[in-house]
């Protein structure tokens, strides 16, 4: 029997990013129990969807990861592909939000025969032992099935999954950076988060996680036989929020610097969990990073998310890992459906005086990241408050939208505030015009990065000092919105980013790109 265990094809902008775990370990799990299985990534290493269904017409059954909507959307397509061509092995979906939305999945896309619910790592080998028994098959627990015209539902069992026992996963892409999870889940029910969820549809704690000596082992195995030096915990919450997840932390510390190991290593935190002995001895072993919950500068927004956080923590928070030299990337969240112009100030106050904007590396993300209403969290019952709006997914195709449509999966939104929607509309326009340029601006960098010449020198100008230009057009269409039409606006931002072209590159943009070619 062959299987394949498969990351959908989402978008080749999204190339070169990090490890697909999920796959990863159902793979690993299999493998360990001495499966033919195949893994294929193709996110990581891009292929068209059509050249994907040529290579998986082949094997018996395929299970597809979703861990968010994008790719459950493109996991349905793929799989309608292959049924459409003749396939006749069977297909599963599992993730995130696969899960969260198996009954519209199966209910409208009779081309996928299964969904795993929740964490399959403890159901997938009985699933696999019973795939050529249809009657056992059907009764299996954590999965649900497609049945001729009904859908059957086998909840998971609330057998606690132990991740010092499940296998390790090999890193698969190349360089020196390897992707790890510590722990699941996450202690908290934020109102737009879908990890409480689905840990309740799992029937697993909220949050569970390897022993110190677990991660240690993991991290000292990349380290010294793939070469790896940079670690990013993919975990929900790395502290858990509680006693024994900082015990935990000081543990790992402890550890680590016991190796002696050249690493470093990068971790989610809520802004509560930052504290200033358990920061510091993780600086010790090798924390050079935080990706923080921070969100919002505005405390109405952070109660309506149901964060439990303050905007003084808030503060305290990015304070303190500032201090102590640790890089900060702030988690943000810029508005949601009833923000209004007057929170926007408030936003926009945070975001500069506060200078949050130097924080990161990506300081684009704290323009051009707004709320979405997921299907099957706290904020979704709210709904019927909105005026709901597709939400728009670069780069997805007409037939990938309609499949979207059926599932309600994840809704944008007219804002409540009219000052608001026109400031939305402007804003992202201009915002989509810098981005292209910055993209290039990197791509150039990446390929020529070990030149010097000046060429280079301009690239590394421009993206060193974008982010002023970011926050001075914020700033201006956020006071002028209510003023200047939208045409006066764009015409004085087209200003704006010409001067800081001259400014920064010695010339206009089109020129720049004609330089190149005098450099190749």
């Amino acid at each position: 029997m062959k299987l394949a265990i498969v990351v959908p094809p989402v978008s080749p902008t999204m190339m070169d990013t990090n490890e697909y775990l999920g796959a990863g370990l159902i793979h690993a799990v299999l493998s360990e129990k001495g499966y033919n299985v195949d893994l294929y990534d193709f996110c990581n290493n891009y292929e068209p969807i059509d050249s994907c269904v040529e290579k998986l017409k082949k094997y018996d059954w395929i299970g597809i990861t979703a861990p968010f909507v994008k790719e459950l959307v493109v996991a349905i397509d793929l799989a309608q592909r292959l049924k459409s061509q003749g396939y006749s092995g069977h297909i599963t979906i599992g993730g995130s939000a696969a899960t969260l939305n198996a009954e519209k999945v199966l209910k409208n896309f009779k081309e996928i025969d299964s969904i795993a619910i929740g964490e399959a790592t403890n159901s997938i080998v009985e699933f696999m032992s019973n795939l050529n028994d249809n009657e056992k098959l059907l009764r299996t627990a954590s999965f649900y099935f497609n049945s001729s015209d009904k859908i059957i539902k086998n909840e998971p069992t609330g057998e606690i999954v132990d991740l010092d026992k499940e296998p390790f996963i090999e890193p698969r892409l190349d360089g020196p950076i390897a992707t790890i999870v510590t722990s699941r889940g996450c202690p908290f029910n934020c109102s737009y988060c879908t990890i409480h969820g689905f840990t309740k549809l799992a029937k697993q704690p909220r949050w569970k996680a390897k022993s110190p000596e677990r991660v240690v082992y993991e991290i000292e195995r990349y380290n010294k036989e793939y070469g790896k030096k940079y670690f990013l915990f993919a975990d929900d919450n790395f502290f858990g929020s509680c006693p024994k997840g900082e015990k935990r932390a000081l543990e790992i510390a402890d550890l680590l610097m016991q190796k002696n190991l050249d690493i470093y290593f990068s971790i989610e935190a809520r802004v509560t969990d930052i504290k200033m002995p358990i920061i510091r001895a993780l600086k010790g072993a090798g924390l050079y990073n935080v990706r923080l919950g921070v969100e919002t500068g505005v405390q109405r927004m952070l109660d309506t998310w149901n964060k439990r956080t303050t905007v003084e923590q808030n503060l305290k928070a990015i304070k303190m890992l500032t201090d102590m030299g640790i890089k900060t990337h702030v988690n943000f969240i810029l508005f949601d459906p009833w923000t209004t112009l007057e929170e926007m100030y408030e936003n926009l106050r945070f975001i500069k005086e506060e200078k949050i904007y130097t924080l990161t590396d990506t300081s684009h993300l704290l323009y051009s990241n707004h709320l979405g209403i997921i299907g099957g969290t706290k904020l979704a019952e709210r709904i019927d408050e909105l005026e709901v709006i597709p939400w728009n997914f670069p780069k997805m195709t007409s037939h990938q939208y309609k499949i979207l449509e059926k599932l309600d999966a994840i809704y944008d939104y007219k804002m409540k505030d009219p000052r608001m929607e026109k400031f939305r509309h402007i804003h992202y326009k201009w915002i989509e015009i810098l981005n292209k340029k910055r993209n290039y601006m990197q791509k150039e960098l990446r390929a020529n990065y070990e030149k010097q010449n000046p060429y280079v020198v301009r690239l590394e100008k421009w993206l060193e000092n974008v982010r002023e230009l970011e926050l001075n057009i914020f700033e201006y269409v956020l006071y002028n919105v209510t003023k200047l039409t939208e045409k006066q606006i764009m015409q004085e931002i087209e200003k704006h980013m010409e001067e800081f072209d001259k400014t920064t590159l010695g010339m206009n943009f089109k020129k720049f790109k004609e330089l190149k070619e005098v450099y190749r």
